[in-house]
């Protein structure tokens, strides 16, 4: 009974610390058909440039953060769901360097360009400096905009390649070793008295 008295607890105060910025980044598991990556809606009032930096900060169980590269219909369709809400975000795509070719800004498609995209008409309308890519996430379109666009509220983080290290659990994972050892703890004591 103990145990369960520490395990409740322990989940109440792990729920009762987390804030909405605490939240802990989506898998997309290739046994659901996807790819393996994490992704994170990071909220914030940024530029595009400086979610994009702030996502090269992020790190996830080893895995370095970047600015998201959609590559896929699915893949698309997985974070619009995973995040949907009606907002937007910023992801990794622009055409700074030459007007209409979209690049990806880092991560493994580092400066390739986009060969797939899901633009909502008429974009990408260019002009007036729209050269970013935002995912409406109230139904997975695209738009271009301008670099510090007022409607936009974050950006979509994506975790992938090796660890670094050896991997490191998930922090449920952890969770759960704690209290089993709490528990395992207070068994011990009552043995004793």
């Amino acid at each position: 009974m103990f145990f369960f008295k520490v395990l409740s607890l322990a989940i109440f105060i792990g729920i009762g610390m987390m804030r909405p910025a605490d939240a802990i980044p989506i898998l997309w598991s290739s046994g659901a058909g996807g790819n393996d990556h994490y992704y994170e809606f990071l909220p914030g009032s940024f530029s595009w440039d400086a979610g994009i930096a702030e996502a090269s900060t992020r790190t996830y169980l080893g895995l370095q953060g970047y600015a998201a590269t959609i590559t896929s219909v699915s893949e698309n369709a997985f974070i619009s769901s995973a995040f949907r809400s009606n907002t937007t975000a910023w992801i990794g795509g622009n055409d700074v360097a030459s007007e209409g070719v979209f690049v990806w800004a880092d991560g493994p498609e580092a400066n390739q360009a986009l060969q797939y995209f899901n633009w909502r008409p008429p974009n990408p309308n260019g002009g007036r400096g729209e050269n970013y890519v935002a995912l409406h996430l109230s139904d997975g379109r695209w738009g271009d905009g301008p670099l510090n666009a007022t409607n936009v509220v974050g950006i979509i983080v994506e975790y992938s390649g090796s660890s670094t290290s050896n991997p490191v659990p998930e922090p449920t994972t952890m969770l759960l070793f704690g209290v089993g050892l709490l528990g395992l703890a207070g068994v011990s004591r009552k043995k004793i008295q």
